[in-house]
């Protein structure tokens, strides 16, 4: 039996409920969104929280949501949202929802297979935010590669840009075929770099030399191995 909470600072929308109602292993209960929202969820300790979010601000949002996935790892928080233009869910995804649904006039004919799919581990979100996000990711990937760069210039270790992507990729655990893919360049041209990039670290084994790179990139004043 899933326990369904749902709780909002607006009105209830009547078809949610009706259609959940009609769903024999559905149990819905409702809390209105107030101060002591955090307590009374942990409290009623759903399966399910389908959270209104809109009236709410961004911050309580992420609050909220964080709170809740730690004093409730196992819930699903399904967000439910006026319909949005192509703006960014990455916040939302960064606090830890579980699927993100508009609140359109058809919402009750789907509102069902969103909570089964949500409670079976997938990720639901309108199909246009998917666009914008996966540019918001690269663009996330992109600063990384330069934090990367960046750490790699202040321990000294002089790579070329072309090194520093191949290391950048090495660190993520690919093999060279995969690597080559990503940078359309040849497999043989990765190997090249890679035996370059070996000759900068006084360290035997790619694994060895994966580790140190990813220390770079978390852990300041390391002390590097020498000759």
């Amino acid at each position: 039996m899933d326990r369904i909470c749902y709780t909002s600072k607006m009105d209830y929308i009547p078809s949610v409920i009706q259609s959940i109602n009609k769903e024999a292993d559905m149990q819905i209960d409702f809390v209105t969104y107030t101060e002591n929202i955090r307590r009374l969820m942990v409290l009623a300790n759903p399966t399910i929280l389908l959270f209104d979010i809109e009236g709410i601000e961004k911050s309580e949002v992420q609050h909220t949501i964080t709170y809740l996935k730690q004093e409730l790892p196992e819930v699903s928080i399904i967000i439910l949202t006026a319909p949005v233009h192509e703006d960014s869910a990455l916040w939302l995804i960064e606090a830890g929802i579980d699927s993100v649904i508009e609140k359109k006039e058809h919402i009750h004919t789907h509102i069902v297979s969103t909570i089964r799919t949500a409670a079976e581990g997938h990720f639901i979100m309108p199909s246009k935010l998917i666009s914008p996000l996966l540019s918001e990711l690269q663009e996330l990937k992109a600063a990384n590669f330069d934090i990367f760069y960046r750490r790699l210039y202040e321990y000294d270790i002089e790579l070329s840009k072309r090194e520093a992507e191949v290391a950048y990729l090495m660190k993520q655990g690919l093999k060279n075929g995969t690597i080559a893919k990503k940078l359309q360049l040849s497999e043989g041209t990765i190997k090249v770099h890679v035996n370059h990039i070996y000759k900068k670290f006084p360290i035997k084994r790619r694994r060895n030399v994966i580790e140190l790179l990813n220390k770079i990139m978390v852990e300041k004043n390391l002390q590097l191995p020498t000759y």
